[in-house]
């Protein structure tokens, strides 16, 4: 079961790439973090990458934000 939920979510990005949406993300942080998003994963539906791709590729990461998430 949770698995489908992995490949639900790299099959959107696919899409969503193949479909011209967005331009493939050359950045596996970037992927790695769309796909294992925790809180989507157990609350919701399959978001699309066209959804948060701004979200993702234009966030500030510090150290305090990570103590902070960490937390």
């Amino acid at each position: 079961m949770g698995i489908s939920f992995y490949t639900f979510q790299t099959m959107s990005y696919t899409i969503d790439v193949y479909r011209g949406r967005v331009k493939a993300n050359r950045n596996f942080i970037d992927f790695a973090t769309y796909v294992t998003l925790f809180p989507q994963l157990i609350a919701g539906p399959i978001v699309r990458y066209s959804d948060i791709e701004a979200e993702l590729t234009h966030r500030k990461t510090t150290m305090s934000n990570f103590t902070e998430g960490i937390e």
